[in-house]
């Protein structure tokens, strides 16, 4: 790694995207809570489309992820 710190996503962002009790969220049960707890992010990329009289006519955010390693068996 390269020193920099690990960035976690905030608490509750799964159901701020993804809405109250989303499909995803009922799929994980408890598990929900937990979803991309362990994810780093690598890298995030916004990309905003302006019209001609420059307001917003699109916004793209895509944010590259590392799982978390497995869990080691020995």
């Amino acid at each position: 790694m390269n020193g920099s710190p690990v960035r976690r996503p905030p608490a509750g962002l799964a159901r701020r995207v993804l809405g109250e009790n989303s499909l995803v969220e009922r799929a994980l049960g408890a598990g929900f809570d937990r979803l991309n707890e362990a994810l780093r992010t690598l890298s995030i990329r916004e990309v905003i489309t302006l019209d001609a009289r420059r307001q917003i006519t699109s916004l793209s955010i895509q944010q590259l992820g590392r799982p978390p390693a497995p869990a080691s068996t020995a």
